[in-house]
């Protein structure tokens, strides 16, 4: 059999939006519900999240993380590539200790974009490796990013308990 070839780096486009909904977020409600789910769960410290998880889609369906990301759909305009999607995982992450992180990765096999909301502003932010780039933690914030962008979080010493609720967004199908 023959077999050809073909290898080139390819430059593409990567990007992140940041915004904030700290003016309708109810953060206690939100570390609550990971609380109680992280009573259950078995996801703890088996992915790339070195830290206490949630089950993948405890968010998806919720309507106060709904509401929050309604309320971000400007954000959604500024997308490159902008058309309809669904979130397929939301879940809970929380870190208390400093062997507590996110492990180098990306979300390649999401068809949409990722995001981050952090319930609080104790945490070292998120690194993004590609773009050399440390989303600041602030209460609210939300941010999404494409989803091949490698992130990270760096090493920390909590003070208090980080929660942040990650998710994936795929493409709706067109077809």
């Amino acid at each position: 059999m023959q077999v050809k070839k073909i290898e080139k780096d390819v430059a593409r486009k990567m990007w992140v939006l940041e915004g904030s909904c700290a003016n309708i977020l109810n953060e206690n409600y939100f570390i609550n519900k990971i609380e109680e789910d992280l009573k259950i769960s078995n996801n703890s410290f088996v992915t790339h999240a070195s830290g206490y998880m949630t089950k993948w889609n405890l968010f998806c369906e919720d309507n106060e993380f709904i509401k929050i990301i309604e309320n971000c759909r400007p954000m959604f305009e500024q997308m490159p590539e902008y058309w309809d999607f669904y979130c397929n995982d939301a879940w809970g992450l929380k870190y208390d200790k400093k062997i507590h992180k996110t492990k180098y990765h990306n979300h390649d096999s999401v068809t949409g974009f990722v995001g981050i909301l952090y319930l609080g502003n104790n945490g070292p932010g998120t690194y993004l490796n590609d773009l050399n780039y440390t989303i600041k933690e602030e209460r609210g914030k939300v941010a999404f990013f494409h989803k091949n962008l490698f992130h990270q979080t760096l090493d920390f010493n909590f003070t208090s308990p980080r929660y942040i609720i990650p998710f994936n967004f795929n493409r709706k199908k067109e077809f």
